[in-house]
């Protein structure tokens, strides 16, 4: 086992080196590192006594997430507005912008019926949520050769946000020695237009589907105004990434969120799919329930909850349980149209299940899942 950076750069940047537990003083070197960005936390004070390495560990997560939450955003902007600079011979991407923008890109699922569970696992395997654990665990390169990282969604916007930083770097005019703007000069990236961004991701938390967004790029957009846009949509992506794996850390460490019952696996993490209409983005929240001492034959409860906004049908929510060979199928449509088709294909989802050797039982209703209010003081709204 290995402790490394729960959350690289959240907020300095800087990643951390991987240390092993069984490493002479790693324990305390983690515990006085992780203390030292706890304290510096606004309006943390100085601890009393020395803290425990869950409790420095903990509060090096709130840090983190207090970081995050004022800069997170969707991934659908991000991805459009990529596809839209892709797309243009005149947005002047770089060659290293074009290649990090062509592999974001690439992490998208398409979306057609010939979907499959190998699909999705692979899309789960490569969400951006265990990056640190798959890098912790492979084998280091050999001296003297670059460390390659795994084709995964958080990797790939890191490795965006640092082309399009020294890009946005390159492409800023020297300055005038009068505050005038230079004859001809693009305006700014103005706000983005639209939808306000999705709200922050918790545990247990309501799964959010994120529509298509539209591309925000002016046309004829000046190489600083688009390198501009582009970092900040990257940096919003990778905040909302810190978010959902400070929510999958385990119970004593994860970010505030409403009680429900204890789990020994939780894992919150979106999945950007490729449709007709453009890129949308599903949320998953998947958790396997602990199990109590002296039941070591019982079957494990697997919970899991998606939302994702499909046209004609419109937002989807879909929650299943299996304990067992029991399945619990509940599905929601907020559209009542969508809602009648969904139960026209409630008998054949039924009969595949038991095809698979479950003993199910679907339900279709038409609205949204009840939603429980966030935690008290888990997040401020400033804007409001």
């Amino acid at each position: 086992m290995a402790i490394g950076p729960l959350i690289p750069g959240a907020a300095s940047g800087v990643a951390v080196r991987v240390l092993p537990v069984t490493e002479p003083g790693a324990v305390r070197a983690v515990t006085g590192r992780l203390t030292a960005l706890a304290q510096a936390v606004p309006g943390a004070g100085t601890p009393q006594v020395p803290l425990s390495l869950e409790a420095a560990l903990a509060r090096a997560v709130g840090a983190a997430v207090q970081s995050a939450v004022q800069r997170q955003g969707g991934l659908g902007p991000l991805m459009a507005d990529l596809a839209q600079a892709m797309a243009d011979p005149a947005s002047g991407l770089p060659p290293k912008v074009r290649a990090a923008a062509a592999q974001v890109l690439n992490l998208r699922t398409p979306l057609g019926p010939t979907v499959t569970a190998a699909d999705l696992q692979t899309a789960v395997a490569r969400s951006g949520l265990f990056l640190e654990a798959r890098m912790a665990a492979a084998p280091p390169p050999a001296a003297g050769a670059p460390a390659v990282p795994p084709a995964d969604l958080k990797a790939a916007l890191l490795v965006a946000r640092q082309a399009l930083g020294q890009w946005a770097e390159a492409a800023e005019p020297p300055p005038l020695p009068i505050s005038l703007p230079a004859p001809g000069a693009a305006p700014e990236p103005a706000p983005r237009a639209g939808a306000a961004p999705p709200a922050p991701p918790y545990r247990n938390g309501p799964t959010t589907p994120q529509n298509p967004a539209e591309p925000s790029l002016a046309p004829e957009a000046a190489p600083r105004a688009i390198a501009r846009r582009l970092l900040q949509d990257a940096d919003a992506a990778l905040a909302r990434q810190e978010l959902m794996q400070a929510a999958s850390l385990p119970d004593a460490l994860a970010a505030p969120g409403p009680a429900r019952r204890p789990a020994d696996a939780h894992w919150l993490f979106e999945l950007p799919f490729a449709g007709p209409q453009g890129s949308g983005v599903a949320q998953f929240e998947i958790d396997r329930e602990a199990q109590g001492p002296g039941v070591p034959d019982a079957h494990p409860v697997w919970r899991a909850r998606f939302s994702l906004a499909l046209e004609p049908l419109g937002p989807l929510h879909v929650q299943v349980a299996l304990t067992g060979a029991r399945a619990n199928v509940a599905l929601w449509a907020e559209r009542p149209e969508s809602a009648l088709t969904l139960r026209a294909g409630e008998q054949g989802l039924a009969a595949a299940l038991s095809a698979a050797a479950y003993a199910p039982e679907v339900a279709v209703f038409s609205g949204a899942p009840a939603r429980a209010p966030p935690p008290p003081g888990a997040f401020l709204d400033r804007s409001s």
